[in-house]
């Protein structure tokens, strides 16, 4: 089979033929606006990966992520410069990384109405993933596990389908198998997990810190940094000098996140992807809001009493936590890739009255 080969970053290629049975995923992500979009991608590539070959298309993306995208993708390109980010990206693209009937995946806030149509007027089957449900779509299909939304809540054309809320939750498969093999105990070491996303840009793990200083923590703190962090000489330092009951992990792999979630009944993380990672695993999740568009997940979190805020740290009942795992087990059940598989291949069915097959894993 002629297949894509991996390109040079900032080289520009020739029209390239692949296998029908193709998914591109365009995403981007960097220090300034976090790796979220990529992280989702990836998760959904991994879903798709056994059914379909799977390339990763970016403009812009920290180059200590490329092996995580080249262990999932068959190939990774990147955007040359000189084009610019709208319709003419994606005829770009159109021109010279897709052939009739695969499948495109987009994730990203700057992929508007008029980008999604130069892509899916092409011909090709359209999917997006989506956290804010602000433009009018014209995908097949639109994902957003972000909770508490419904299709009335979005613009869409009448052939859009849609998958929302947790049950449709974009991770990898290490913390989907951890969500049918929990083991929640308060007897475990009191360790406590904090992450902020794959950039925090803000460097609010340090200011968290210092507030858990300032409670006399005496738990062994577990600090989790991603691969976009851009503070850690700062960071090392104050720890150095101040906490040392701090253990740090760089850009860790699922398997190792899992890993040390199970050794920490207690987090802080975000209200984004990581937060609904850890609740897969289990534990008392408290909240540290880092950008405008997590609050909608914050809002389900809290509203469904499957976590807390900041501020409740030292101050929970044994009600409290009872109820927060119970409402975990209930929501978060493992099985999102089996439902976004079936949805997907359904869909591009319905629209394409192909012969693919739904997968029943």
């Amino acid at each position: 089979m002629l297949y894509m080969q991996k390109i040079t970053r900032g080289t520009e290629p020739s029209t390239l033929h692949r296998s029908p049975s193709t998914v591109i995923l365009r995403a981007d992500g960097n220090s300034k606006i976090g790796l979220g979009h990529i992280s989702r991608c990836l998760a959904l590539a991994e879903i798709l990966s056994a059914e379909f070959d799977c390339i990763f298309v970016t403009r812009d993306i920290p180059e200590s992520i490329e092996n995580q995208i080249n262990s999932i993708c068959k190939g990774l390109y990147k955007i040359p410069v000189h084009i610019n980010v709208g319709t003419n990206e994606a005829e770009w693209i159109g021109k010279h990384l897709l052939e009739k009937g695969e499948i495109f995946i987009l994730d990203g806030y700057h992929f508007d109405t008029d980008y999604q149509r130069a892509i899916r007027g092409q011909n090709y089957h359209l999917i997006c993933i989506d956290d804010l449900a602000d433009k009018h779509y014209v995908a097949d299909v639109v994902i957003n596990h972000s909770g508490g939304w419904s299709a009335k809540d979005f613009s869409a054309e009448s052939h859009t389908q849609f998958c929302l809320g947790p049950k449709y939750a974009l991770l990898k498969q290490p913390f989907l198998d951890a969500a049918k093999k929990r083991d929640i105990s308060t007897t475990k070491t009191q360790n406590i997990l904090l992450c902020l996303g794959g950039a925090d840009p803000k460097n609010d793990t340090l200011h968290i810190l210092k507030k858990l200083k300032s409670l006399d923590t005496k738990e062994k703190i577990k600090v989790i940094l991603g691969a976009a962090y851009l503070h850690r000489d700062e960071l090392e330092k104050y720890i150095s000098l101040h906490l040392p009951n701090v253990e740090l992990f760089s850009n860790i792999p699922p398997n190792k996140m899992v890993a040390v979630m199970r050794e920490c009944p207690v987090a802080i993380l975000p209200p984004s992807t990581i937060a609904y990672e850890y609740l897969h695993v289990g534990g008392i999740l408290f909240l540290h809001q880092i950008a405008d568009n997590q609050k909608h997940i914050k809002h389900f979190l809290l509203k469904n009493k499957l976590a807390f805020e900041l501020d409740k740290l030292r101050k929970l009942t044994e009600n409290d936590i009872q109820i927060a795992i119970y409402n975990q087990h209930k929501i978060f059940d493992g099985r999102s890739a089996e439902r976004i598989v079936t949805q997907i291949f359904l869909s591009v069915k319905k629209h394409r009255n192909t012969d693919i097959l739904v997968c029943q894993k």
